[in-house]
This record gives structure tokens, sequence and C-alpha cells, in this order.
């Protein structure tokens, strides 16, 4: 739509209906999605048919030489930023893992002795998760969209170190934890041309973490670790670009985060603890990317 507004603007083009502008849209995804073998005539290729794809949908110029500048520069520099509307839901299943091993020496500096441990780390983490994302066009130049992202799993942790040369000493441990978070966002997008958009966004985050030390080896003194934190971040920001791979962006966020933790276990005293921060960021720069 910005294309056509740009074409009725300086080319002369006219009005265009909403027949036309679907399938105008229909394409310009078409040629989007097109390989062509030869990238040194590419562009001239693509031109060709988004030209071919304006006028079979009788969108005919008064102006021609403003005609071609304007597509040509609305291909070429426009963001290509997407938009959605509606609604979906969807479930996915999350598994992910990782290890690590690490060999460390050094000398004691009460003792000069030498000191040596390798330390291994085990982790497989299985949970799901269940989103739900809408969105809706307010115009042109604004969208509003909302989300709800659930998730829920288990991580099994085994770490182990092993101290001395000959390994005279193994320790293994198995905190394993039981993790849920919910995120809540709003987020309000005002774009007024294809070079610049700035994004408003509000996020409620909850998680919820259970670390579970020494429960699956059956230790007797194990520690239970019950953590509930709560975060309210609102984000602003603002993107100017260039050409589609270089653009300058301005970020400020002020989060604040809230956590509470309670330890119990069979060996300790029971213990709890709450702490707040409310860091504030501000991050501008440029960027360009290669691809």
């Amino acid at each position: 739509m910005f294309l056509l507004q740009d074409l009725k603007r300086k080319a002369g083009t006219g009005n265009y209906s909403n027949e036309q502008l679907e399938n105008i849209a229909k394409g310009i995804t078409k040629i989007y999605n097109t390989r062509f073998i030869d990238f040194r005539y590419r562009l001239i290729d693509q031109l060709t048919l988004l030209d071919s794809t304006l006028k079979s949908n009788g969108i005919e110029p008064t102006n021609a030489i403003k005609y071609f500048t304007t597509i040509n520069d609305n291909w070429l520099y426009a963001t290509r930023f997407q938009r959605f509307s509606g609604s979906r839901w969807s479930v996915n299943y999350i598994m992910n893992g990782g290890s690590n091993y690490y060999l460390k020496r050094y000398k004691n500096s009460d003792t000069s002795d030498l000191v040596i441990y390798n330390y291994q780390n085990n982790n497989l983490y299985n949970g799901f998760g269940v989103n739900y994302d809408w969105s809706k066009q307010m115009g042109l130049k604004i969208q509003n969209n909302f989300s709800v992202r659930f998730s829920s799993g288990y991580t099994f942790n085994t770490q182990m170190r092993r101290d001395g040369l000959i390994y005279v000493t193994t320790s293994k441990y198995k905190p394993d934890n039981i993790n849920a978070n919910l995120n809540l966002s709003y987020g309000y997008l005002y774009q007024p041309n294809t070079r610049t958009y700035i994004q408003f966004d509000l996020a409620l985050i909850g998680t919820t973490t259970n670390q579970l030390y020494g429960m699956r080896m059956k230790d007797p003194y194990h520690l239970e670790s019950f953590s509930v934190e709560g975060q309210l971040i609102p984000k602003l920001s603002i993107f100017k670009f260039f050409n589609p791979h270089l653009y300058y962006s301005l970020t400020a966020s002020a989060p604040i985060y809230c956590n509470h933790t309670n330890n119990n276990g069979s060996n300790i005293a029971k213990t709890s603890n709450t702490n707040y921060q409310m860091p504030v960021s501000i991050n501008m720069g440029f960027t360009y990317n290669l691809f």
C-alpha cells in the first residue's frame, strides 16, 4: 500500500480497489519467492515483473520517469517489515541439552600445593509450550498486537567434580529443576513510511523455578529451592532505514524485576529473600546486515 500511495502521489496512477490491491500483493509475493540464477540481472527481472504486475492490474502512470524511479526506490530501499492480521494458536514440544567440561589447575597460596580438578556438567531439558498471537491493523500506519505464551518443563542436571592428580575424591550432584513461564505482551506499531517505524512494547513475565538438589539421588541431605520472579518490561524502539541492510536504531527500556526465593533442606534452616531491580537501558547505533 505504501508503494501504491507513492505512485499515486508522484506518478499520478489514480485510485485502486481492494481487488487490485490483493492481486498486486500476491504478485509481489510471487516475485520475492522467485529464485534467479543470474544475480547480475536479478534486479532487472524483478522490476520487469513488478511493472508487469502493476500494469496488468490497471496501474497506469501519467509520469513515466516518476513511475520508474518510485518503483525502483521502493523495491531497493523500502523496509521489508512484516505485518499480520488475525490470530493464531500454536503448541510445541521443546527438548534441548548440553554438556561442558573443564580442567583447572592452580597453586594454593597458603600451602603452595598444586591443586587439580575437573568439572563436568550434563543437562537435558524436556518441556512444552502453548502460544496465542493476535494482531490487528488499525490503518495503514498503525498495528496493535497481543500475545500469551506459556511453557513448562523439567531439566535433568548431572554435575561431577573430580579432585587430585589421580582423582582421589569424586563429588556428584544432580540439581534438577522444574520451571514454568507465563509471558503476556502488548505491542503498538507506528509506521509512518517505508523507511521508519516506531514500536512500543509492554511485557509482563512470571517465572517459577523449583530446584531439587539430591532428590533424584535419594540423598537424605537434599535441598529444595523455590523461586518466583516477576518482570514488567516497557520498551520503546525507533528504527530508521537507509536501505534494507543499513539502519539506525534507538532502544530504551526500564524493566522492573522482583524475585522471591525460599530455600528448604534437610540439613539447613529455612531461608527466604526478596530483591528488586529497576535497571534503565538506552542503546543507539548503526547496524549493517550482510544478508
